[in-house]
């Protein structure tokens, strides 16, 4: 019993030891004053949303009261952004409209629509177009390269496949300089339905010594 009781206060003093220690280190005894907390450390800097870059002005940036411009951001690199070069002049409290653009076509690149959205944006519209920003110069065809179109036509019941049209589309790139290399017409099924596609392939044939390419 006596063996208990030693082993009771021990274990009472070690308990009593702890809860004053724990004391102590909270700011001592009830009247004591609490220690002054530690200064905040100062919050990290907020990185910004996006980096641009590749700023290009498409001809004159549009006919808007607004000179547009095309760039590229970090935060969405899969995309290409129209707007107006000079946001200030919109102030702080000005939302311009965003418009989504969608190429069309499957295409992952807004290059063949750059002075359409251009135009748009430099009357106050921030475009974000699907694909990254073309390439300088991208979207051309070379002096002496080749294009090759195909479209699919000879149905009857579909306006936009008519023959007619579609040779329409192809005497356009003829009547801006291109040379009809050769044409066919493939016959094929899809998904179980009958279709035509024709095949042209043209050539932008190269400047004669002298000439002005923009008299062509």
């Amino acid at each position: 019993m006596v063996n208990s009781r030693i082993i009771t206060m021990c274990t009472v003093a070690t308990l009593l030891a702890t809860v004053i220690a724990g004391t102590s280190a909270l700011g001592g005894g009830a009247g004591a004053p609490a220690a002054p907390a530690a200064p905040a450390a100062p919050a990290a800097a907020v990185p910004a949303v996006g980096v641009e870059s590749g700023e290009r002005t498409i001809e004159d940036g549009g006919t808007g009261p607004y000179k547009a411009i095309m760039v590229s951001d970090s935060s969405i690199p899969t995309h290409t952004i129209f707007r107006p070069k000079d946001l200030s002049a919109f102030g702080d409290k000005v939302k311009l409209p965003i418009l989504a653009w969608g190429n069309g076509g499957c295409s992952n690149s807004p290059s063949g629509h750059v002075n359409y959205l251009s135009e748009i944006a430099s009357h106050g519209f921030i475009i974000v177009a699907i694909g990254p920003i073309p390439a300088a110069g991208g979207g051309r065809v070379r002096d002496g390269g080749r294009l090759l179109m195909a479209n699919s036509f000879g149905d009857s019941l579909g306006r936009l496949l008519h023959p007619s049209l579609i040779r329409t589309y192809r005497d356009l790139f003829v009547n801006i300089g291109f040379r009809l290399e050769r044409e066919e017409i493939f016959r094929g099924t899809k998904t179980g339905t009958p279709i035509d596609a024709l095949i042209s392939l043209y050539q932008k044939p190269s400047p004669i010594a002298g000439e002005d390419p923009s008299s062509r």
